[in-house]
């Protein structure tokens, strides 16, 4: 990297990439896989967040071994809390992180990327520039070959995907980012569809997409397509 790059990456938002994890015999694999998409993703900071009451040794090694600027917590799951709600509790502990360490006057972008995934780079150099929320399609999820927004003029109006009539927003954690600014003040603990329910109902935004014809590689798979549109 030269040194002008060096210089411009100084001044780009911080995409704070948030990774649930646990321990299993395809962990390490997984995260190297990962790690080494994001070595490629300038001003990356990874938050990897344990299941548990600690972190563990070897992720940690491998984390420094990556060579990125990265945070490593853990958290307990919540008490009777259903199977349903899988890594909740990590994401929520990597917010409140965020929300006690980094200047959210400044803006950044919050990503919700979990280990066993496939992100194209061009990923993540689309969200950067996310004003309030960004979303698009993610393939291969559930049983479906992929969920996404559906535009009509302009517009979000629904959303393709399992389990429509549960959610006000049926998106995958991989398929949307949020503006630091606009999402970190007054978090509360959310799942999957609350966060941007959240978002969406305390800015009273309209929900309009922007570059709608622009495709690039999805978040989740490389030979799916992606459509880039912020929610506003």
């Amino acid at each position: 990297m030269s040194c002008t790059e060096v210089e411009q990456n100084k001044h780009l938002p911080i995409i704070y990439v948030i990774t649930p994890t646990y321990k299993r015999l395809t962990q390490i694999p997984e995260l190297t896989r990962l790690g080494n998409t994001l070595r490629n993703v300038p001003a990356v900071h990874w938050i990897v967040v344990e299941e548990g009451e600690g972190t563990l040794e070897e992720v940690r090694y491998l984390l420094k071994k990556i060579d990125i600027k990265f945070t490593y917590l853990s958290a307990t799951r919540y008490k009777n809390a259903p199977k349903s709600l899988k890594g909740i509790h990590q994401r929520n502990k990597a917010i409140f992180w965020l929300r006690t360490n980094i200047d959210m006057s400044k803006d950044g972008v919050v990503y919700f990327a979990d280990d066993d995934n496939t992100y194209d780079l061009e990923l993540f150099t689309e969200m950067r520039h996310t004003k309030k929320i960004s979303v698009w399609p993610v393939g291969f999820v559930s049983k479906k070959k992929y969920q996404t927004p559906i535009l009509e003029d302009g517009k979000v109006v629904k959303f393709d995907a399992w389990n429509t009539k549960n959610r006000k927003f049926p998106i995958d954690m991989a398929g949307f980012a949020l503006n630091t600014k606009t999402y970190l003040y007054g978090t509360q603990k959310r799942r999957t569809h609350q966060f941007i329910v959240q978002v969406t109902m305390r800015q009273r935004q309209t929900l309009i997409a922007k570059g709608c014809q622009d495709f690039r590689g999805t978040g989740r798979v490389g030979n799916q397509y992606c459509q880039w549109f912020d929610l506003c």
